[in-house]
């Protein structure tokens, strides 16, 4: 199980279904909610910490660390229920204004989904939802900081 160290929201696996449409959808990767990852075997874990109106969070790995080539070049590949709720969390309880990304090599715009033309039944669309998506990309990765507009709706 997880520790429950910087944890700043538990999420029942009902209340996960209720805010996730998509989550049946993971769990021909990862089995029904709420998983192993991002979890004490009970409930989702959102990790994090909030001040006041801010909520300062670490985005959740994507879960195929012994193959990262997986999620990016495979059909059936998804991100994992604890990814899945953790936009969940800052979308539809935390009601963030936007998000703010921070850095590059991050996982939301390397989700499966097409790769221009995003539609809700591509992952990166459907994580993000509605936020605006603020993304500060290391200067040096131009091509990455592409990707993150057109898959994730980023401003760079």
């Amino acid at each position: 199980s997880s520790p429950n160290l910087n944890v700043a929201y538990k999420m029942s696996v009902r209340e996960y279904q209720k805010l996730t449409p998509y989550a049946t959808a993971l769990e021909e990767n990862w089995g029904k909610a709420p998983g192993n990852l991002n979890s004490d075997g009970e409930n989702l874990l959102v990790y994090g910490k909030r001040y006041g109106n801010v909520f300062i969070g670490v985005q959740p790995t994507f879960g195929y660390e012994g193959d990262p080539m997986r999620l990016l070049f495979s059909k059936s590949a998804s991100p994992h229920h604890g990814f899945a709720a953790y936009y969940s969390f800052v979308e539809k309880i935390f009601k963030a204004d936007a998000v703010l990304h921070f850095g590059t090599h991050g996982s939301l715009e390397f989700m499966p989904g097409k790769q221009v033309g995003m539609s809700d039944a591509c992952f990166p669309d459907s994580l993000i939802g509605n936020i605006p998506n603020v993304y500060y990309y290391a200067a040096n990765n131009p091509s990455e900081a592409t990707i993150a507009k057109r898959r994730s709706y980023a401003n760079t």
